[in-house]
């Protein structure tokens, strides 16, 4: 190592609470930063550390404290660190603080890739590269938390903030009796004809006694919230997401009104005008609020133009012809999604790149191999202990001739099947961190099979990977990409080149993102 100080702060970092009560990675990242200072004779002046803070948080206290630290010396100072991910797992907060420390007079030494202390183009281009991986790792985390949400809402179990009228209780919505009896009365007061507008049902009596029991205050209703309390279909026991093409199906939780009445009131709200009925899907837009009119800097609109026997769609610049004068005004999708895809196969990387990133990812396949290993264990551990108490209750109940008894020890054993099965569902296996591992080099090898592949929520997630802003439309034409700054970094061996793109095509394939196996 060449020597740059002589003194050095080390800083650490944990995510979650359970790794602090069990001593696990804080302590080993100080270990092993102390071993190093030993070793090359640094002197180590502070330890910073973040027990269980996220790495997308830059207001963590150690960091504040390391960076106010580093204010106040005037010589140079190592900050030694076991990983770069400790510092940030997202691409742009992380160059953000390794700018801040550098400012600071602070020497950036990260011990598992051998970042270097002095310029050096390969190790520039493995910081890269271990960037861009962190937040793709982030990345394949979020599609994993998707892809979870939409095997429940497929399976007719609604993931997201309970209505006004249901709570939830072990994952399920529950009905809450009191505010439940309010809303039917809105909607039955709706389809008699007693309400006709919203401004009646928001000074309506039943809407006055609706308390939010989070702020134990009444809700202040505003017309577009009456409007989404009417046509939310889990009240008649429904569930509907079209954003996720989840198209409506029947739940598992108990409905508060009956059918009849919300259809009812479904088609007076439509014949007084009050819903408006789209047929714009959101997979037709997977660009919607990622391009720029140039000229105005305004966000592109997104709509559809009637023609003779069907509707087209386009992207918009919806500006005044007064304040803009750009044209085309109008952009067809299809010409726009080409050039896009244009754009993502001149992003591509090279074979060395492609070579470290599999390293890269082969570790973090392996940490979270061993991870994965002792969350099953604990499954396991679990469900036997779950299992055991199972056997004993149905034992005394087969022995009691207790009516009482015998309906107690019946929800009991239900309760057990209830927990044993939700942990059943949360089983994993290696292979679905193959294919992360997998998805990773796919993500830098052919960014354009991955978007062509993708539903609209993962299309957004592959842009966000590769991009760091809104593309700016010009003359009809995608300008210059504002590419993330790991891609920027390594632009003379990611980037083949950086110009307006030609028109094409596209056709939308399945998904390449790895799902998570149903158990069998």
């Amino acid at each position: 190592m060449l020597k740059l100080a002589e003194e050095g702060v080390i800083y650490a970092r944990v995510s979650s609470a359970r790794q602090v009560r069990e001593g696990r990675g804080l302590q080993s990242q100080v270990s092993a930063c102390h071993r190093y200072a030993k070793e090359n004779d640094i002197k180590i002046l502070e330890v910073f550390e973040d027990p269980a803070q996220s790495g997308k948080d830059l207001s963590r206290p150690g960091i504040i404290n390391l960076l106010s630290f580093l204010s106040k010396r005037k010589d140079l100072t190592y900050v030694i660190v076991e990983d770069i991910s400790r510092l940030s797992r997202n691409v742009r907060e992380y160059y953000a603080l390794k700018d801040l420390i550098q400012g600071k007079k602070g020497l950036l030494k990260d011990l598992k890739n051998q970042i270097s202390d002095v310029e050096d183009p390969n190790s520039e281009l493995t910081e890269g590269v271990i960037a861009l991986v962190a937040q793709q790792n982030r990345i394949v985390n979020r599609l994993e938390v998707i892809s979870k949400q939409k095997e429940n809402l497929l399976s007719g179990r609604w993931v997201y903030p309970a209505p006004i009228g249901y709570v939830f209780k072990d994952k399920h919505l529950i009905v809450e009796n009191d505010r439940a009896k309010l809303i039917r009365k809105i909607f039955n007061d709706f389809a008699s004809g007693k309400y006709t507008t919203y401004k009646q049902i928001k000074d309506s009596k039943e809407a006055n006694l609706l308390i939010n029991p989070k702020s134990g205050t009444r809700y202040r209703f505003k017309d577009d919230t009456i409007k989404k309390l009417l046509t939310n279909k889990l009240y008649m026991g429904k569930i509907e997401l079209k954003r996720w093409g989840i198209a409506e199906q029947e739940a598992i939780h108990e409905a508060i009104i009956d059918e009849n009445t919300f259809r009812k009131v479904q088609i007076l709200l439509e014949k007084k005008g009050k819903k408006k009925h789209s047929n714009i899907a959101p997979e037709e837009f997977p660009l919607k609020g990622d391009l720029l009119c140039s000229q105005c800097k305004s966000t592109l609109v997104y709509s559809k133009s009637k023609g003779r026997s069907k509707k087209y769609p386009y992207y918009r610049c919806n500006t005044s012809k007064e304040d803009c004068d750009t044209s085309p005004k109008n952009i067809p999708t299809g010409v726009v999604h080409k050039q896009f895809v244009k754009l993502l196969e001149e992003t591509a990387a090279e074979p060395q790149v492609l070579k470290l990133a599999d390293i890269v990812l082969g570790d973090v396949y392996k940490t979270m191999s061993d991870q994965l290993m002792g969350i099953q264990q604990t499954q396991e551990a679990t469900i036997k202990n779950l299992t055991e108490k199972r056997d004993k209750l149905i034992k005394k109940l087969i022995h009691s001739e207790n009516v009482n008894v015998v309906k107690g020890l019946e929800n009991e054993v239900n309760k057990i099947d209830t927990e044993i099965n939700e942990l059943g569902t949360l089983k994993a296996d290696k292979g679905d961190l193959k294919g992360f591992k997998l998805q990773g080099i796919k993500m830098l090898e052919n960014p354009k099979d991955c978007w062509l592949r993708a539903d609209y929520q993962e299309k957004k997630l592959v842009y966000d990977f590769i991009f760091d802003g809104p593309l700016e439309i010009r003359n009809g034409q995608i300008g210059t990409a504002p590419y993330s700054l790991p891609y920027r970094l390594l632009s003379n061996r990611v980037i083949k080149k950086e110009s307006m793109v030609e028109l094409g095509g596209i056709e939308p394939p399945t998904s390449c993102v790895p799902r998570k196996r149903s158990p069998s």
